[in-house]
């Protein structure tokens, strides 16, 4: 029922997590930042492909990371204001890689070359599992850690568990997050989406947060899309259940893409959303803190010598 492939993608290897029953499928490049590259989930007897990711190597080393397509965010989702911060009495500066905002942008590992640790087959599913080390070495961000993430597909959907550990003797940063392109096949504009939203954050004109949060009263209940306009990050509402649903809804095909995301201390508490201009998909961006919270301090998590962090999300079709 279930299977790994591994076909070559340009310069790289891609690994296609398979349900060969269903037709379903998971594919991702460990070798370039561990980027999550497709997903196609199955409705009706028909296999829908959900992400917008990028079909030609090409494409990943031009385009793809100009929009950062599928792309893992590790120490930092979203922006770090001039790329500079303070930790415990010490001032680090981090590569520029948005120059036109002067910002940082989307973490360290976006062409990190992850390694191959586990492949697991069974009856019920299938999942491959990478991981990388940051040296302490690195320009901006001295500080040991392992990272490893786990994609599974089984009968129930995707899932998504990154484990961060911290092997230095000292305490680390850390942010995480994701940057899924999502897309049903028609215009994004004729979709419908929800939020469990709490507020929204004001942000200046290089997007970094100003420090009023903006209580949220649209997208709380399906609304279509139409011309809005997003890049933006919300704070999820706290709820008695730790996992928070995000809901696209798709009218003219009859799909509902559920983005689940586990909220509760230490988790994915946030979530960016941002329209491409050629608005047919839609980044719904799990993250565990604000923007620039290397600096704000807003969710941003220490971890102390041999303590570990997971964070899971995943997808379902209905």
């Amino acid at each position: 029922m279930f299977k790994i492939e591994e076909t070559i993608f340009g310069k790289i290897t891609q690994y296609h997590l398979r349900n060969n029953d269903t037709g379903e499928y998971v594919s991702v490049l460990p070798s370039y930042g561990g980027t999550l590259n497709q997903v196609g989930l199955v409705k009706n007897g028909i296999v829908h492909e959900l992400l917008d990711g990028c079909t030609t190597y090409e494409e990943l080393i031009s385009e793809g990371r100009n929009k950062f397509k599928g792309s893992k965010l590790f120490p930092f989702p979203n922006r770090v204001k001039d790329g500079r911060y303070s930790f415990e009495d010490k001032v680090y500066n981090l590569p520029i890689n948005f120059p036109h905002e002067n910002n940082a942008i989307h973490g360290i590992v976006l062409k990190s070359n992850f390694t191959v640790v586990e492949q697991t087959i069974s009856n019920q599913g299938v999942s491959i599992t990478i991981t990388y080390t940051t040296t302490g070495k690195e320009e901006g961000y001295p500080f040991k850690t392992t990272i490893n993430i786990n994609y599974a597909l089984d009968k129930e959907g995707f899932s998504c568990k990154t484990t961060i550990v911290n092997i230095d003797t000292k305490n680390v940063p850390i942010g995480d997050g994701w940057h899924p392109y999502f897309k049903t096949g028609s215009t994004i504009d004729n979709c419908l989406l929800s939020i469990p939203v709490e507020c929204s954050y004001e942000v200046d004109r290089r997007m970094i947060p100003t420090g009023r949060s903006i209580k949220e009263l649209f997208f709380t209940k399906a609304t279509k899309i139409l011309s809005t306009q997003f890049d933006t990050c919300y704070k999820l509402a706290n709820s008695e259940d730790t996992i928070f649903t995000t809901i696209l809804v798709d009218p003219e095909l009859d799909l509902s893409l559920i983005i689940w995301q586990e909220g509760g201390e230490g988790k994915y508490n946030y979530l960016q959303l941002y329209i491409p201009a050629d608005r047919q998909s839609i980044a719904i961006e799990p993250m565990s803190c604000l923007t620039d919270s290397f600096n704000n301090k807003e969710g941003l998590l220490v971890l102390a010598p041999g303590e570990t962090r997971n964070f899971l999300f995943g997808l379902k079709l209905e």
